[in-house]
């Protein structure tokens, strides 16, 4: 211990990160005779331990009946809110899905102050659901409030904030508490241009700009290490690689091979009239087998963002 008697060990990865306080007991487990395991069991030293803030994040989904419709992005809003509260994070790019079901039932109005305005009463329902990426369910719990408010749909939005959901929402806290320090191992994937099958004079800078998107996206899901397009290019110049032109599938996957790349993700494109139409498929290297394949159609002005982001969110690879 330090001259003030505070001790520092790392809680290792089964501790609970989650927001709160966490009582824990230290016992000493030595391999003794039982005489003495009640010796050492009567020693054990109780401690607790603050989380003062863990943000974590999912993908917040929201769902509202459709005579919510009117007042919907509010509700969406105070759910978002709700959560972020319990430091639970809106991230479209996690693994992990919190979906929230938003539920009223009208029932009846309460006359103002003025007795000129009348307000709606409503009974509400949340339901909690936490998924990972194969949509199991991790972790689920329902609570109900009462809202009042100018609307039906304002009513119902003014319930949630004051939802108590501080021990519900801890388990889902714990999994992403959880899921957050687990370190994730990365596999390493090389993208290449993808080749023109039509022809088409200008394909060589478009073909550039959807790399780098694509590229883009993917570091963006922190699921992969994306080789560098530069050493890429480097390895083939040295390598006498794609001298055509074009990287063929098997020049790819020798380029992956020596840029340590595990993926190599290829594939071809057709340009007609402005739209561009794009097959991919990711392939092992190590093996030279195709462990999942995407399309995507774009236009070729205005649409390129999405044509690449459709391409990632295809992908599937374990």
């Amino acid at each position: 211990s330090d001259a003030s008697g505070n001790i520092e060990f790392p809680l290792g990865a089964n501790a609970v990160s989650s927001v709160g306080t966490h009582n824990y007991k230290i016992v000493m487990n030595l391999p003794v005779s039982s005489a003495l395991k009640s010796v050492l069991e009567s020693s054990a030293q109780n401690f607790a331990y603050t989380v003062k803030s863990n943000p974590t994040n999912a993908k917040i989904v929201v769902t509202t009946s459709s005579d919510l419709s009117a007042d919907r992005a509010e509700i969406v809003d105070k759910a978002e809110k709700l959560l972020a509260k319990y430091d639970i994070l809106d991230d479209t790019s996690s693994d992990f899905i919190v979906t929230v079901d938003v539920k009223g039932t009208e029932t009846g109005n309460v006359t103002g102050l003025s007795e000129s305005h009348t307000f709606v009463k409503t009974n509400v329902s949340a339901g909690f659901t936490l998924k990972n990426s194969d949509g199991k369910t991790l972790a689920s719990f329902t609570k109900t409030g009462t809202g009042v408010a100018s609307t039906f749909g304002k009513s119902v939005a003014s319930a949630l904030p004051n939802l108590g959901i501080k021990i519900e929402i801890k388990p889902f806290l714990d999994k992403l508490a959880g899921a957050a320090t687990t370190p994730v191992v990365k596999k390493k994937i090389a993208v290449f241009p993808f080749v023109n099958t039509n022809g088409w004079d200008m394909w060589y800078s478009v073909s550039g700009t959807i790399t780098d998107m694509i590229i883009t996206k993917l570091i963006n899901t922190r699921k992969f290490t994306v080789v560098e397009r530069t050493l890429l290019d480097k390895l083939m110049q040295e390598k006498s690689l794609a001298q055509s032109g074009v990287v063929e599938d098997n020049e790819a996957i020798t380029a992956a091979q020596l840029a340590g790349a595990e993926l190599a993700l290829i594939g071809t494109a057709s340009v007609v009239g402005d739209k561009v139409e794009i097959d991919a498929r990711i392939v092992e290297v190590a093996r030279g087998t195709a462990l999942c394949a995407m399309s995507s159609t774009g236009d070729m002005s205005s649409d390129l963002r999405s044509l690449a982001d459709g391409i990632v969110g295809k992908i599937s690879v374990k």
